[in-house]
């Protein structure tokens, strides 16, 4: 066996791994109710057809077109018929007008599934997530039907007074701390700290030095001329 058949051999394992057969069975029975029409013809509402029976029904891409046009008014997708309409590129570019109409109505990108993940049955979950997510879609969109799937979530506006907007501009959020109670008596960090060249009376000026600056051991000389003017005068001598 070569690598690429053990790709696929792994893929199509754990295909089967995600696949939920609750939920196919759910999608089924909703499917019907939408277009009056099973998707496979022999076998019971409630019972499994499986991940390969489900895949190969769905695989041309005509049921889930008469799916989207059963929800939508219009601008409904031409189902073509005939010995062309059921070559791979004609199924491939059905599942693809599925999921761009789909995506129309409002359903969410993340819950659409790519065609191959279809066609080659490499995702066949994410194929039953679309159609969940479709399911959710049509209750926003009026569809009173049966549902499938949980409800899908709307965005709660709301409307605050000029007054409490003023008012939350005052309110420190958790996320910077919090300063309750707390204060900084008794803090000395950062404080001046006096050094004293003698012991006894505290000097004055330039004999005190902050830790902060360093200390000296002998005061810096009384006649230092540095950083002083010094000017040339017309004979060449400098003048301190």
């Amino acid at each position: 066996m070569g690598e690429r058949e053990e790709i696929d051999e792994l893929s199509a394992e754990m295909s089967k791994m995600r696949y939920d057969e609750k939920k196919e069975v759910e999608a089924r029975a909703w499917m019907f109710a939408v277009t009056g029409e099973k998707l496979v013809e022999d076998v019971e509402d409630d019972e499994v057809i499986g991940l390969d029976r489900f895949g190969d029904a769905l695989k041309d891409g005509v049921y889930l077109c008469k799916l989207i046009n059963s929800l939508t008014e219009e601008d409904k997708i031409k189902i073509k018929t005939g010995p062309a309409a059921s070559s791979p590129f004609q199924q491939m570019e059905r599942i693809e007008l599925f999921i761009k109409r789909a995506q129309q109505y409002g359903v969410r990108k993340d819950d659409l599934f790519s065609t191959p993940d279809l066609y080659d049955k490499q995702n066949l979950s994410s194929v039953l997530n679309a159609i969940e997510g479709l399911a959710r879609r049509a209750r926003n969109q009026g569809y009173e039907g049966p549902t499938f799937g949980p409800k899908e979530a709307t965005a709660k506006e709301r409307n605050f007074t000029p007054e409490q907007l003023e008012a939350g501009k005052n309110i420190l959020g958790l996320q910077m701390g919090s300063n309750k109670g707390a204060s900084q008596a008794g803090m000395l960090a950062g404080s001046r700290r006096d050094i004293y060249m003698k012991t006894g009376d505290k000097p004055e000026g330039h004999h005190v030095i902050g830790l902060q600056m360093g200390a000296l051991e002998t005061p810096p000389p009384k006649a230092s001329s540095y950083g002083n003017r010094r000017d040339i005068t017309s004979h060449g001598v400098e003048k301190a």
